[in-house]
């Protein structure tokens, strides 16, 4: 019987789109779950004479989520949210292993509790995908997790201690294929690619009130600041989408959750 334990994910980073570069296979922290999908764009046509299948362009995508270790925070929060980047990724098991080429961030979500490593969650659409004879040898974390020690948020100069935060990054990108010519049978994969205008949203859980700065009658912009360890997390220009807290009876603490969006281009880790 086969079980997960043999699994295995890896990535490199490309210098050049859909080509493996040379190294070794890294590890993107300790890893808890994921998925690899390969759809074969199955096509049916009715035709005179009768039916008709036939493999379309090739569309795999892999996603993996987590805990962060401290060498991997920058790869999260600045590459893949702010590059023109692409991975070539390993995925699958000891027995199944698939090599997916050009893969491009698509949603990235970091989640940060108290008291909690660090969890990241990323989603990535792939140019083309194999499968490979053997397993590569990936080196498996030796770093302790990430922790948010820091529950304490600045939002507009103003601390609150938060409970959870979540911070969702959506880039949107888009795969197509060329014209290029294949061989009889070869499948035609995405090389290419263009960015779309994505989306930020941040959920705090926080236990004190509200300010001014979170009720504002006009959109005014707010800033917050968290941190991440040795690294500090800054979101300038964030709006309040929405604020929302349970009613309950007993002695449950207050917890108010504000939803904030903003702009991929102000969020920056130092």
């Amino acid at each position: 019987m086969k079980t997960h334990i043999h699994d295995l994910f890896g990535y490199k980073v490309e210098t050049t789109k859909g080509q493996e570069p040379t190294g070794d296979w890294l590890s993107i922290g300790y890893v808890t779950g994921g998925e690899l999908t390969i759809n074969e764009n199955l096509r049916r046509v009715e035709a005179i004479g009768g039916e008709i299948f036939y493999y379309s362009t090739l569309e795999p995508e892999v996603s993996v989520e987590g805990y962060l270790i401290p060498d991997r925070v920058s790869l999260i929060l600045n590459d893949l949210i702010h590059d023109d980047i692409s991975l070539s990724i390993v995925a699958g098991s000891t027995d199944f292993p698939v090599k997916f080429l050009g893969c491009l961030p698509n949603e990235i979500t970091l989640e940060g509790r108290v008291g909690e490593p660090l969890r990241f969650t990323v989603s990535f659409v792939a140019m083309k995908a194999s499968l490979l004879a053997s397993a590569p040898t990936i080196s498996v974390p030796t770093a302790n997790p990430l922790l948010w020690h820091d529950g304490s948020v600045s939002v507009s100069g103003g601390n609150y201690q938060i409970s959870r935060f979540t911070l969702r990054v959506s880039r949107a990108p888009r795969l197509e294929a060329d014209f290029s010519p294949k061989n009889e049978g070869e499948k035609r994969v995405r090389n290419l690619y263009a960015w779309g205008i994505g989306e930020v949203e941040c959920t705090l859980e926080m236990f004190l009130p509200y300010t001014p700065d979170l009720a504002a009658d006009n959109p005014a912009p707010v800033d917050v600041t968290i941190a991440l360890g040795s690294n500090t997390l800054t979101l300038n220009d964030f709006f309040v989408v929405s604020r929302r807290t349970p009613i309950s009876g007993g002695e449950d603490l207050w917890v108010l959750t504000v939803t904030l969006r903003g702009k991929k281009s102000n969020i920056s880790l130092t």
